[in-house]
């Protein structure tokens, strides 16, 4: 292990600035209380594909599936990933629709576009897998920071226990301070401020 860095006060508060900006966008699907399926992310198709380019997941997703894969998401398949706060059950659900949805033939996984949708589901209990957040994570871990997550389950394990020490400790003061969220572990919020944070730390601009 590596020495873990500081936490950076100023990339905290520019996640912080985006976050508020993405939550505004996606309000209505961040905080929709009723059962997954009828998330308006999974009802609408036309949200669904702003979602899919806003959100940098279009390209993982094999040429003229996007709609198919939505219904799929709403379906008993994804529900069980929703209600598994481990992350095993997406890894496993990745490994199922690779194969129809993924591209290079089912040869890419669709870990991210799931990570995704998951974390705008339940955001109080999953986090967006993308190419620089487990950069991030890695660093302010004090692991290598190209080191690799085996699956989502690792990941999400890992932020679990980033953002209960010194980073999300410090996101979570700083929202305080700013008197516009509680400091509640669990603010769906304040982990989405985390998500972005990873994503600084790791290169994202």
């Amino acid at each position: 292990m590596r020495h873990a860095p500081a936490p950076d006060d100023s990339l905290i508060k520019e996640a912080l600035a985006e976050a508020r900006d993405e939550w505004s966008e996606w309000r209505n699907e961040f905080e929709w209380s009723g059962p997954p399926c009828d998330n308006p992310l999974l009802t609408d198709s036309e949200q669904f594909r702003l979602f899919c380019r806003k959100w940098a997941v279009s390209r993982t997703i094999r040429a003229g599936r996007r709609e198919d894969l939505r219904q799929r998401l709403r379906g008993s398949e994804f529900t069980v990933v929703i209600n598994d706060h481990t992350g095993q059950a997406l890894d496993q659900l990745n490994e199922i629709l690779k194969a129809d949805f993924g591209t290079r033939d089912g040869k890419r996984g669709i870990r991210s576009i799931l990570s995704k949708v998951a974390t705008v589901v339940q955001p109080q209990w999953f986090t967006a897998w993308d190419s620089y957040a487990p950069i991030g994570l890695n660093i302010v871990v004090g692991r290598n920071k190209y080191a690799w997550f085996d699956s989502y389950a690792l990941y999400l394990c890992t932020f679990n226990a980033a953002w209960n020490q010194s980073h999300g400790e410090r996101i979570r003061e700083t929202i305080k301070s700013t008197r516009m969220e509680s400091s509640g572990l669990e603010s769906p919020f304040q982990r989405h401020v985390m998500d972005l944070y990873l994503m600084k730390v790791g290169g994202y601009k």
